[in-house]
């Protein structure tokens, strides 16, 4: 492209400039730095340079302050070496760098080169892997410009020994089907075994009796995610409603959020981001402009553990476990503690593609990558208890109280009340030991 178009201007990227020297550098190195065509290597500013004026610049790109570094900076081509290492950010703001200032040199657009996984997977999959069926068709973004996905196994290069192979296919299972099957659905690092064919059901009716509870995570300039969960008999949890997306305001949030139940359905607890509680300056705290708008939240409790907690919580409600009335009748023995309705894209979406933490604490998850719909389930289901466990509601005083499986099967609050005889006779006169919430 240097030698068809004088002048023009390319970006070669990497998260790191030691990523950049084990491999666009290397190879670069090993064709003399394309001196045949008359290329100068300034090892220095790391460029590329050709006599008629074109120029390869190899930069790194990490974070979004590494990206805006090249703002006020062109470029005609844009190369990106193992993609879906770098956030999905970083690459939305490179990308707005392409541009030409002169009709003869043409803006020639993107090509990436990638393996399944890290914070860049699930964008990569949704605009090249499943927009394009694998492959088998060239589509147009909204530019109009022509996105194609150019599948490649380890047999499409001759030069790569048998060994290798080999080396391939002794990998652990999930490096295996990416590495040497080009498996977009399983890759190194990822956080959760969520499975569309196991997880994701089609809408059933949801009876009255079961409890019901949203998971929230706010955002605005990313996406803000609400999830309404019902629990069975059981303990299973059913993710019924999402909604999702970004540049909504917290009072219209609130206002979505009440406008989609029926005024049959009750909600027991509205569990939420603690940092809904802070205060700005100000503004008032986004949890208060929630309330104002008739929507009441309670903290998800971060206090009650990490965030590792959290996901480990979500894997938990992620296994296998006594087949449910539905899937009974499907034959099945086992199916798991976390039924997803199918009309919860984004959740369906997203949590399978969520990699872990690269740097940090290894049990966490890249907060680069799209985690909100993962933070919404995971702000619910820590307060539910570990599957089969449960949360009373009291009706007497609108109180949520947690509980667990008592003797017998009895569904006991954590704590212990005051025998009956010490309890205030009903004011009904009752009887008293069946007039309690917390008595079997």
């Amino acid at each position: 492209m240097c030698i068809r178009y004088p002048g023009i201007r390319l970006g070669a990227f990497r998260r790191t400039y030691g990523e950049l020297k084990e491999s666009l550098l290397a190879e670069l190195a090993n064709y003399s730095y394309a001196q045949a065509l008359g290329g100068v290597w300034n090892g220095s500013e790391f460029e590329l340079r050709f006599p008629n004026k074109s120029v390869v610049m190899f930069r790194y790109a990490e974070t979004i302050l590494d990206a805006t570094r090249r703002q006020g900076g062109q470029y005609q081509l844009l190369l990106f070496d193992e993609r879906t290492l770098t956030p999905p950010d970083v690459i939305a703001f490179l990308e707005s760098r392409l541009r030409s200032g002169r009709a003869d040199i043409p803006v020639l657009g993107i090509r990436s080169g990638s393996n399944p996984g890290g914070p860049g997977h699930l964008a990569v999959k949704t605009r090249y892997v499943d927009a394009t069926n694998y492959g088998k068709r060239v589509v147009k973004d909204v530019r109009g410009r022509t996105v194609r996905f150019i599948p490649s196994g380890v047999t499409d290069n001759p030069h790569l020994n048998s060994e290798y192979v080999d080396d391939l296919k002794a990998l652990p299972d999930k490096l295996r089907k990416a590495f040497l099957e080009g498996d977009w659905n399983s890759f190194a690092g990822q956080a959760f075994d969520f499975r569309v064919d196991r997880h994701v059901i089609a809408p059933i009716a949801i009876p009255e009796s079961w409890r019901r509870y949203n998971g929230i995570d706010w955002g605005f300039a990313k996406p803000y995610c609400v999830l309404w969960g019902a629990v069975d008999e059981d303990g299973r949890v059913y993710i019924y409603r999402e909604h999702y997306g970004p540049g909504v305001g917290e009072g219209e949030q609130a206002q979505r959020l009440a406008a989609a139940e029926t005024e049959m359905e009750v909600v027991v607890a509205r569990y939420a981001d603690d940092a809904m509680w802070a205060t700005r300056g100000d503004a008032k705290p986004i949890a208060d402009v929630y309330a104002a708008n008739g929507v009441h939240l309670t903290p998800a409790g971060k206090g009650k553990g990490s965030r590792v907690t959290g996901w480990q919580r979500v894997r938990s409600y992620l296994a296998e476990g006594p087949a449910c009335p539905h899937h009974r009748a499907l034959g099945w023995e086992t199916c798991p503690l976390l039924h997803v309705f199918d009309v919860c894209e984004n959740l369906v979406r997203t949590l399978p593609a969520l990699p872990h933490a690269t740097t940090g604490d290894p049990e966490d998850i890249d907060t680069d990558a799209e985690d909100h719909a993962a933070d919404a389930l995971r702000y619910m289901l820590i307060n539910l208890g570990a599957g089969p466990e449960f949360v009373i509601f009291d009706t007497a005083t609108s109180e949520v109280v947690p509980a667990v499986i008592g003797a017998f099967g009895y569904r006991l609050p954590e704590y212990e009340p005051s025998p009956w005889w010490e309890q205030p006779a009903p004011p009904d006169g009752g009887d008293q030991d069946h007039d309690q919430q917390w008595w079997p």
